[in-house]
């Protein structure tokens, strides 16, 4: 039972029918998996767009956290003074 071009695949009637669904097994397993990885990468982008927004508002924080830092460092106050505690 060779293939190539101008040759021709004979199957008796019961072996043409296991053959045909065998192809439909195979594809219907080929299409569940299909199914299954863009369901899983349409989590993972959903997970990777949360991650990236809330790195998004940390990175602001930070650098409003960093300006009022700044702006402590700069104030008028001594910088040797102690606390009124001492």
């Amino acid at each position: 039972m060779g293939y190539g071009a101008g040759t021709h695949c004979h199957f008796a009637p019961d072996a043409w029918e296991d053959h045909m669904n065998s192809t439909e097994s195979r594809l219907d397993e080929i299409e569940m998996r299909l199914a299954h990885q863009e369901k899983t990468i349409a989590e993972l982008n959903e997970v990777i767009t949360a991650q990236w927004k809330k790195t998004e508002a940390l990175e602001r924080q930070l650098r409003r956290m960093d300006a009022e830092m700044q702006t402590l460092d700069s104030s008028d106050a001594p910088a040797n003074q102690k606390p009124p505690h001492y």
